[in-house]
């Protein structure tokens, strides 16, 4: 971004300026007019304030220096040849004898290097020297000195500038209206400052009009006057003040204060930049970037901003290492990004900083140096900035350089996020979502910060946010701003939120169902490799929504989701499978089936893990293995798969792989069939039909009666159960199904009397509440129908039909008014377990 002028910076050609405006008796005024003009222009001047550069003046610079007819005449010499000791030695003997001028021209090589060893020391005690004197630019120079080292300290500034004022050297009022302004040393008072500043001003200190005229603008010490302030900036500038144009510039471009002008802003930057000022060419640099009142120019810009970089500018060479890093304006060059980012890094920029953590921590241009990584990013988090906040934390969340600290990492995570860094938010979201890095999981400051990293435009936190509408996860469930969500990630090129759009338009959530525009976002998202994606367009191509029926491509699509990398889409692997051992869009290949059946396995899908037995056991595309299709069905009938129960009661009935065993067949088979299994009912009908029906026995008559229900003999059924119910008070299966039976045959009454017997004789068992409690939403008794279920569910969390019909009865309740609502009651009806 373009920068704001700061119109009290201190800059070293005040040092030079001092000097020669009234440096010894001898010294005539004069002359002044092109050094000043030079030294004004060449920003490469250095003062005592950093000593380990040197500027080589031309002896033309400083003739005027010196009378030519003084004692000091060898100093003079010296200068002129820099390498004669014995002129060196005439000039510090006439400075020895005390002739002012030489004293001066001493203190000068001295603090500035020339001829001579850089020593402030000895510099400032010449200086000293001539204050005793009360030569009047030494006393400036001395507050100078104070005012501008490292630990400053103003109030030995303050009287050397006072002394300096009193012994007629007004240039000091400047310096004292300084401080003023900006308090150092002395209590702020603008009062005083407008007077100093008007006093340099009366005898043409640039800045002093500058400052004034920045006092005026801003209203400080008075009330604010834009027109005044800037055609008081205007005179400044017009008197080749850098300082004032510049200002001009960026109050132009910036359009806070007075109208935007990007013309004007233009106009100014390019006066002050052809005096070579390093700021100026930055902004013009900026307005090209930004194509700001000229055409965008990446060329342009980079030529502007490496000239203010060449003049030490360090938002310039922050700019142009930039630059070279994208390739933005010239051709990439990690090396020379390296180079340029390391200057501005070692000037103190902590954008800088941060971009050489990101290099070192890369290896990009550099060899990989994870302490130097971590050091850059210390000094960029010292000043504040969020992204090396954000970069800092990654390392004490791994104990990468620095001792682990999970503690310390969530700290500058906060502090990254609380200063807007978006990745810190979006991480900050996961942390609290999943519950990790010591922080109790909560979905309320999930979304907090979530959203906080939506709101600055992050695709993936929009696109999280959409999840918690769709799911109704810390606010109420809502398709249509899920939907809007998910399109401000999938215009920034989001993949999944693309495919979230395709699901909710196939399947009309909260939305008309429209599979043309389901299948354009899940084709757009599949083409770019999301697999969730790939999984869906192949079903399309599979049954011909929208999309052409075709199985060879369906194929193609499912195998791209099955071998997808980037995720393991375990149902389409065990979908490719399927297509492989039926022959659709495909050869048919029962061993690449059981291969892929086996790797959707491998990831806990049961129905291939229930697949893989079943080839093993019957050697289905490939050799048989007895062992291991066992170890498969065991594996699946853990989870609960009833089809494996259904089938290891199949191998112990028969007894071909196994040793035979008809009561563990039965029980297995008796499972499956009371979760509804069909198979089960079947294979226990060949059971019993081997084993004769003892009618004095209640299980064996229970077990007719059951296969007489799954055969749909319904009165068959009731008879063996009335009689077996009479003879056996206690026969709770029977009063079971009998229940069951009645509620098929619209005998609810019978149903409901039938089953609160069963749920006396066994209070303990879920299965006959919650089919209680269904028989009485048969009645459309809803109140008896919560209480039986919530009961079922009291004795199991996890009974899932329970807890289905009850949201149904609870449903139907508060719907029951009208015809319309009642028939849509009968649909909340599920099936029930016995």
């Amino acid at each position: 971004m373009f920068k704001k002028y700061n119109s009290h910076v201190f800059t070293l050609i005040a040092f030079f300026l001092c000097l020669i405006s009234s440096a010894f008796p001898s010294y005539d005024n004069t002359s002044l007019g092109s050094f000043n003009s030079e030294l004004d222009n060449n920003k490469d001047v250095k003062g005592y304030t950093t000593n380990d550069e040197k500027r080589k003046f031309q002896i033309s610079d400083i003739d005027d220096l010196f009378d030519q007819q003084g004692a000091y005449e060898d100093c003079i010499a010296f200068l002129q040849t820099e390498n004669n000791k014995n002129l060196l030695k005439g000039c510090e003997t006439a400075a020895e004898k005390g002739d002012t001028s030489a004293i001066g021209a001493l203190a000068f090589m001295y603090l500035n290097g020339m001829g001579v060893a850089h020593d402030i020391e000895k510099g400032l005690n010449l200086l000293e020297v001539l204050a005793l004197k009360e030569i009047p630019v030494a006393h400036l120079l001395l507050g100078f000195f104070y005012a501008t080292k490292q630990v400053p300290e103003f109030d030995k500034s303050y009287t050397y500038y006072i002394k300096a004022r009193e012994l007629g050297l007004l240039n000091a009022s400047y310096y004292l209206g300084v401080m003023y302004l900006e308090g150092d040393g002395v209590t702020q008072d603008y009062e005083q400052a407008i007077k100093f500043f008007s006093e340099a001003e009366h005898i043409g200190v640039p800045m002093a009009e500058h400052n004034l005229a920045h006092m005026i603008f801003w209203g400080l010490g008075m009330e604010a006057d834009r027109v005044s302030g800037i055609k008081k900036f205007q005179s400044a500038a017009s008197k080749g003040n850098a300082l004032s144009m510049g200002t001009l510039g960026s109050i132009y471009l910036r359009g806070e204060e007075i109208d935007a002008d990007y013309s004007l802003a233009k106009s100014w930057f390019e006066k002050c930049a052809q005096l070579n000022d390093a700021m100026c060419l930055y902004n013009l640099g900026y307005m090209y970037t930004e194509g700001l009142g000229v055409d965008r120019n990446y060329f342009k810009s980079f030529e502007l901003y490496l000239a203010s970089a060449n003049l030490g500018y360090t938002d310039a060479q922050y700019m142009v290492g930039t630059a070279y890093a994208n390739g933005r304006g010239i051709k990439k060059d990690v090396q020379q990004a390296f180079t340029w980012l390391k200057r501005a890094a070692e000037s103190g920029d902590p954008m800088a900083q941060n971009w050489l953590g990101n290099m070192y921590k890369r290896g990009i241009g550099i060899d990989e140096d994870k302490e130097a990584a971590f050091k850059w990013y210390q000094l960029a988090t010292k000043q504040g900035h969020p992204s090396a906040q954000y970069n800092l934390s990654w390392f004490y969340r791994n104990g990468i350089v620095i001792e682990k600290s999970e503690q310390k990492s969530l700290e500058l995570l906060k502090l990254a996020a609380e200063g807007n860094q978006e990745l810190a938010q979006l991480q900050l979201g996961y942390i609290n979502y999943h519950g990790q890095l010591g922080v109790s999981a909560d979905n309320g400051d999930a979304r907090f910060w979530f959203q906080r990293a939506a709101d600055q435009n992050n695709a993936e936190a929009q696109r999280q946010i959409g999840i918690f509408y769709r799911d109704g996860i810390s606010v109420a469930q809502d398709y249509t701003k899920a939907l809007r969500f998910f399109e401000l990630a999938a215009k920034q090129g989001d993949v999944i939120a693309k495919t979230e759009i395709g699901l909710i338009y196939l399947n009309g959530l909260g939305v008309k169902k429209n599979t043309q525009k389901a299948s354009i976002f899940l084709l757009e998202s599949a083409e770019e490799g999301h697999a969730v994606a790939q999984y869906n367009v192949a079903f399309l191509y599979l049954n011909g929504n929208f999309l052409e029926k075709s199985p060879k491509k369906a194929f193609i699509w499912m195998k791209k989701a099955a071998e997808n990398e980037s995720e393991n889409i375990v149902v389409a692997k065990h979908t490719l499978g399927e297509l492989f051992a039926r022959g659709i869009g495909v050869t048919k290949n029962e061993s690449m089936a059981l291969h892929w059946y086996e790797n959707a396995a491998a990831l806990g899908y049961v129905e291939s893990t229930y697949n893989a037995a079943h080839f093993y056991l019957e050697g289905i595309g490939t050799n048989q293995n007895i062992q291991k299709g066992l170890e498969y069905l065991t594996t699946s009938m853990q989870t609960g798969h009833v089809e494996s129960y259904t089938l290891l009661g199949f191998v112990y009935f028969k007894g071909d792989f196994v040793e035979k065993d008809l009561e563990l067949a039965r029980r297995y088979l008796t499972f499956s069939l009371n979760h509804g299994d069909m198979n089960a009912a079947r294979v226990l009908a060949e059971l019993e039909s081997t084993e004769s029906i003892d009618p004095y026995n209640a299980d064996s008559q229970y077990r007719l009666a059951n296969e007489k229900f799954y055969q749909r003999k319904y009165e068959d059924a009731v008879e063996i159960l009335e009689m077996l119910v009479r003879k056996r008070p206690d026969a709770i299966q029977a009063y079971t199904l009998l229940g069951v039976i009645y509620g098929r045959q619209e005998r609810v009454k019978e149903a409901i009397s039938v089953l609160e017997r069963a749920g006396k004789l066994a209070p303990n068992d879920a299965n006959i509440f919650s089919n209680l409690g269904y028989t009485y939403m048969l009645d459309q008794n809803w109140d008896a129908a919560i209480s039986n279920l919530s009961r079922a569910l009291s004795i199991d969390p996890k009974h899932a039909d329970a807890r289905a019909n009850l949201k149904n009865a609870e449903g139907a309740k508060r719907y029951q008014a009208t015809k319309k609502q009642k028939g849509r009651i009968k649909r909340y009806c599920l099936s029930v377990i016995f």
